[in-house]
């Protein structure tokens, strides 16, 4: 870590590097209830990963004068990773007659590296509480992967009594992001302020995922092959009324979004498309209100309300099926929409300057309007067994609320500390089973603890 420091200069560089290491033994028991009957299948995991990461960080703040501000900033991240996989697979008819077996052996390996820039221009004018902001940045990362995929399955009643899969799936993946900003402020009064603002962003998305077949010399599989190149484009306009006294801030405003999707699919770079462009523009009214307040005692309190617009998944949205385990597959949904949500948001947060702790809680909301869940199909195809096939679907309603608590304690004064860390979640989701709407609840919870 380095730091340098002076009136009009501040400069900082940072090197970290992490590596995370993964050793998972699990088992479960699920039993799938349809209208003709049901199935039971018992799921064993072996499951190693490896993740390490080289990260560098600067930033430097140059003040031009006493009414301008220049921020740059730069990160960059280098990462690998490797993953095996092991996965052995029951299945049980009616709770009396075993159908199949199915043995999985995948592993993954990973190359990666991403850029992400940004630059802050701040202007003061002369009349107090006037100022203008300008910001732009460029975001740019790439992936290389290699996966093999092997599966073994075993029926105990069909004709045929082993199907053996062996895939090699090669993934070449980059993202470009050009993203920029503008906020002018202009004081009304002593105590109010109109701010307007206009945000734009334009994410490229190119994604080659090659399947090959090693026992056929790698030739392509072309039914499993996809290329797709997706562009998001961003638009944003608005304006919002602040109110700000002593330790009072009231925000309230409304913004026009346009977001525009365009995407083109085929099996691999310059070859036909299979299927038409995806073209699809959506205009929307972003309300937003927020609120903020200082107490005396070191505490804040912030509450904001919005109404969340995100578009669709790109995984989400590819026509091609992916099969890493045969007896479940996803394929996409080209005619997605985006999820509508209002959202609403608290938090209240602590700090003791005397002993250094502090704390936290907040929460989060979403009550949707239009949500993206995945429906199932599930179905018996002799050559599989059982088989699983989800597909993302707009469905309307559903709701899913978040609950952290965060806090820090010295133990010993700026050498020892210990942190408590919370969260709550849970939520509800309408989704379809062939064809028959069902109601899908998750609630889970997690507790750490730590030192530093």
């Amino acid at each position: 870590n380095y730091n340098f420091d002076n009136k009009k200069t501040k400069y900082n560089a940072s090197y970290v590097y992490n590596e995370t290491t993964l050793d998972l033994d699990q088992f479960s028991l699920r039993e799938t209830f349809l209208n003709d009957g049901s199935f039971t299948s018992t799921d064993t995991v072996n499951r190693a990963e490896f993740r390490g990461n080289h990260s560098l960080a600067t930033r430097l703040e140059q003040n031009l004068d006493s009414s301008n501000i220049l921020i740059v900033k730069a990160n960059l991240r280098f990462s690998n990773s490797d993953n095996r996989n092991r996965q052995a697979q029951f299945f049980i008819e009616n709770n009396t007659t075993p159908t199949n077996s199915l043995l999985l052996d995948n592993g993954t390996d990973l190359e990666s590296w991403r850029v992400t820039t940004a630059a802050i221009f701040r202007h003061r004018f002369k009349k107090q509480g006037r100022s203008f902001a300008a910001s732009a940045g460029y975001n740019n990362s790439q992936s290389d992967g290699r996966e093999n995929i092997f599966s073994l399955n075993e029926f105990f009643t069909a004709p045929t009594r082993t199907e053996q899969i062996r895939q090699l799936n090669l993934n070449d993946n980059a993202m470009e992001q050009v993203k920029s900003s503008l906020l002018y402020t202009e004081p009304l009064h002593k105590r109010w302020y109109l701010e307007t603002f206009y945000n734009f962003s334009r994410s490229t998305n190119a994604v080659n995922r090659q399947v090959r077949n090693p026992e056929l010399n790698n030739e392509r599989i072309d039914d499993l092959s996809v290329f797709y190149d997706f562009t998001t484009l961003y638009n944003r306009l608005g304006a919002n009324i602040r109110y700000s006294h002593d330790a009072l801030n009231i925000s309230t405003g409304l913004a026009g979004q346009r977001l525009q999707l365009d995407g083109r699919y085929a099996i691999d770079r310059d070859m036909p498309l299979l299927t038409d462009p995806i073209k699809r523009t959506f205009d929307n009214a972003v309300p937003y209100l927020e609120l903020e307040y200082e107490f005396p005692n070191n505490m804040w309190l912030s509450a904001d309300y919005t109404y969340d617009v995100t578009e669709p998944r790109l995984t989400d949205l590819q026509p091609i099926p992916n099969v890493n385990n045969p007896a479940f597959q996803n394929i996409g949904n080209p005619n997605l929409t985006p999820e509508r949500s209002h959202a609403i948001s608290a938090n209240l947060n602590y700090w003791n300057p005397a002993s250094f702790a502090n704390l936290g809680i907040g929460s989060n909301f979403n009550l949707f309007d239009n949500q993206i869940v995945y429906n199932q199909t599930i179905e018996f195809v002799d050559s599989i067994g059982f088989r699983t096939t989800s597909r993302p679907d707009n469905v309307s309603g559903g709701n899913r609320f978040n609950m952290y608590l965060w806090s820090n304690f010295p133990i010993i004064k700026t050498k020892l500390t210990m942190n408590v860390n919370g969260n709550f979640n849970t939520s509800l989701a309408p989704a379809f089973v062939n064809g028959v709407e069902n109601e899908t609840q998750n609630i889970g919870y997690s507790i750490r603890t730590g030192f530093s």
